[in-house]
């Protein structure tokens, strides 16, 4: 068996509230889940860790166990995506990560104070 984590993201036409995204991440809580929602595009996502022979067959669990927790909450379920990485790709992923720099609220002030004539 392999360790895998697999994002799975869905449409979510029924606005779920922050009371259902918690019952979601509880059911989903023995796979490190971590649940979010992007408000702007209508979509929800979860993240999970799991164990599969085939990165095919964590697709497919993946889509099952995400699936099961989002009908128990009572709500429907229209995937859109799902993205598997084995475990370390995932961790050298995090390591090697880039942000954006961030400017933070001085130097906006700054920016606001002097505004770019053109």
């Amino acid at each position: 068996m392999t360790s895998w984590v697999a994002r799975v993201e869905w449409r979510d036409g029924s606005a779920m509230s922050d009371i259902d995204l918690l019952s979601i991440a509880a059911t989903l809580s023995s796979y490190n889940t971590s649940v979010g929602r992007e408000h702007e595009i209508g979509r929800v996502s979860a993240s999970l860790s799991l164990e599969a022979t085939t990165l095919r067959q964590a697709a497919v669990d993946a889509l099952r166990i995400v699936r099961g927790a989002v009908l128990d909450a009572g709500h429907p379920f229209h995937p859109v995506g799902v993205e598997v990485l084995d475990e370390p790709t995932f961790v050298a992923r995090l390591a090697h990560s880039a942000s954006a720099p961030r400017v933070g609220y001085a130097e906006v002030s700054g920016l606001d104070a002097h505004p770019d004539p053109h």
